[in-house]
């Protein structure tokens, strides 16, 4: 068994010659939004033959020799998966995987997982992470390989228990009554889809299940997979505290008419219709709409009023957020019509304010913080450096200043606001800008709940 951490040399992250270097999108799990979101990074292959992931910072995330052919190696598309995922086995002479190969995940072995190769194919049985294998999605799938294709049955596994699966032709086809995992299954997402395959493609009625409940479903027709007639989909954000439904037609695979958005509200166990709108003849969005915001949730119930002509947004669009404890109220921010003076877009607890020309961010932008518990809103500034050490650090971040391409500058010193930033985690970053790079030391800062300083 080759150890390639032991082989990996160090790399700063000055360009290396005769490399190739591609930037690349991959998946990450999003707290706050309780699902997968896509991030980029950056994949460079030295002339050494090492692959190297890094973050859009430059921090090093991943390298390992590559022994494969990099036009044929599997490329990991899973934050996790790149800093956690490793697979160990033997090389034959020709350099190509050969034998048992196994799993890893932080260092620990994962059980029974992996498989045989020969000559660099993968063959006969093998146990191996989904897609999106991750801390929250630790589910396998397991079956038999001949040649590299898959053949027979495959079953999905989750703590030791088969939770769905399906056969392959000896075309490497699905085929017959398959169970499928909802894209970014995780456990907030225990979704699942239920139907049937005729030689790789969907046909007739297909269920879609959350913790094996029908909660939707529709018709796939003329057996070209395009989805036909009445629908009920899950909204791209549901998970447990996001229980969203979009019901409505299709027409020739294309979303049709009249559809409706529904949130079901878990704690008092009740379907509302909060939203929707018309699409016309080509599937796109017409006339009035009310839309949700990414990130809708329990905490987080923010929607949109407007009208769309031609699939695009125009004139004016109102903002609207419930509070916890009473009814839909307008927040006062409000998108007005392009080329014009705006205040823009509620997140969460946290406002952000600045302009729009011609669709692009110019000028200086401020971020707004409402804290839910004095119901107070506070501009968090960007902080002074002449200010005393007895006067407090906190939260006096987020300004930025944008150019007349909409481009982001930053310069000098500032205090930024975390990713992922709430009620509930509220860390800043302090430091300095030059020439719109992170420059010298950067101070972590994090206020701890019901209490009003900033502890470093």
């Amino acid at each position: 068994m080759i150890s390639l951490r032991s082989k990996m040399p160090e790399y700063s992250n000055s360009i290396l010659r005769n490399q190739i270097i591609k930037e690349q999108e991959v998946d990450k799990w999003d707290q706050n939004k309780g699902r997968l979101v896509k991030t980029k990074i950056q994949i460079t292959i030295t002339q050494e033959n090492y692959i190297i992931y890094s973050s859009k910072e430059g921090v090093i995330l991943r390298q390992e020799l590559n022994q494969d052919n990099y036009i044929n190696s599997e490329v990991l598309n899973n934050m996790e998966q790149i800093i956690h995922l490793k697979w160990h086995g033997e090389y034959g002479q020709n350099q190509r995987k050969l034998g048992k190969w196994v799993a890893t995940w932080s260092g620990e072995a994962l059980q029974n997982v992996g498989g045989y190769y020969k000559d660099g194919l993968k063959e006969a049985l093998w146990k191996e992470p989904i897609k999106n294998y991750q801390s929250n999605a630790q589910v396998f799938e397991s079956g038999g390989y001949f040649h590299n294709q898959k053949y027979g049955r495959w079953n999905f596994i989750q703590n030791n228990e088969t939770i769905g699966g399906g056969s392959y032709n000896q075309q490497a086809q699905k085929n017959g009554k398959w169970t499928e995992l909802q894209e970014g299954f995780s456990d907030d997402l225990q979704v699942t889809w239920k139907g049937e395959y005729k030689i790789g493609i969907k046909v007739g009625i297909w269920d879609i299940l959350y913790e094996n409940s029908k909660i939707g479903g529709g018709s796939f027709g003329d057996g070209q997979g395009i989805k036909q007639g009445n629908w009920v989909e899950i909204w791209k954000g549901f998970y447990y505290f996001s229980q969203v439904t979009e019901n409505g037609e299709y027409k020739n695979g294309k979303k049709f008419g009249r559809w409706d958005i529904w949130y079901k509200d878990i704690e008092n166990n009740t379907i509302t219709k909060i939203g929707g709108g018309s699409y016309d003849e080509g599937g796109n969005k017409s006339a009035n709409w009310v839309e949700i915001l990414d990130g809708f949730c329990e905490d987080s119930q923010v929607i949109y009023h407007g009208e769309y002509q031609n699939g695009k947004k125009i004139g004016k669009w109102d903002i609207w957020y419930k509070k916890e404890y009473g009814d839909l109220e307008n927040t006062r921010i409000k998108v007005v019509g392009l080329n014009q003076r705006m205040v823009f877009v509620k997140i969460l607890k946290q406002f952000r304010m600045g302009n729009i020309k011609m669709e692009k961010k110019f000028g200086r932008w401020d971020i707004w913080y409402k804290d839910i518990e004095s119901n107070k809103i506070t501009k968090m500034q960007k902080y002074d450096i002449k200010r005393s050490k007895q006067q407090s650090m906190c939260l006096k971040s987020g300004d930025a200043s944008y150019d007349e391409l909409g481009q982001e500058t930053k310069l000098g010193n500032w205090a930024k606001v975390s990713e992922g930033f709430n009620n509930d985690s509220q860390i800043t970053k302090k430091g300095e800008y030059k020439i719109a790079q992170n420059f010298d030391i950067w101070m972590i800062r994090e206020k701890k709940v019901k209490e009003i300083d900033y502890e470093k």
